[in-house]
């Protein structure tokens, strides 16, 4: 496995750990440290698996190439768009959306990075669409009211986290 590939799973796996902190807001407060727990581990697990790879793996004839413009435009979409959605929905009193909606332009990033990493971009096609997916039907759960506040916070934040974390364990087995 290249180093790459290796810094880019570790990467996935802070941010999966993020967006399980994210998920910890809407679960009750005697249920926090028990699962911030288990995203430790699983981040931990993760992160030693890539390691044994990276030193017991024969080295990579991983052939892609990377595109750093189309990674810039990517990246700096993203955080624009984030900030004016986050801004939109709290004039609007829809605060309710944010998690969802930030989840929505995450995973819409992820085919950006699909098409910069040339080579290996089919991962970032199935995160990009199962985050896409996941941020849509929270959404219409909240629109519907299927969803309090807290559920829509929680099935947002560990969804993705269980994504993230699933596309790192990908390019070790």
């Amino acid at each position: 496995m290249p180093s790459s590939v290796a810094i880019g799973i570790l990467i996935g796996v802070c941010f999966a750990f993020a967006w399980t902190i994210a998920g910890l807001q809407g679960i009750p407060t005697r249920w926090r440290a028990f699962v911030l727990a288990i995203a430790v581990l699983v981040s931990v697990l993760i992160g030693i698996g890539v390691i044994w790879r990276l030193r017991s793996a024969p080295a990579s004839s991983f052939t892609g190439k990377f595109d750093g413009a189309v990674y810039g435009w990517t990246v700096a979409f993203e955080l624009i768009a984030i900030v004016l959605t986050v801004i939109a929905l709290r004039k609007g009193g829809r605060v309710v959306y944010t998690m969802p909606a930030i989840a929505l332009i995450v995973g819409a990033h992820f085919f950006g990075l699909a098409y910069a990493m040339v080579g290996a971009g089919r991962i970032f096609v199935w995160v990009g669409s199962a985050m896409c997916l996941l941020a849509v039907a929270v959404i219409y759960g909240l629109a519907r009211s299927f969803l309090s506040s807290d559920q829509g916070m929680a099935l947002t934040g560990f969804g993705c986290a269980i994504i993230l974390w699933m596309s790192t364990v990908f390019p070790l087995i």
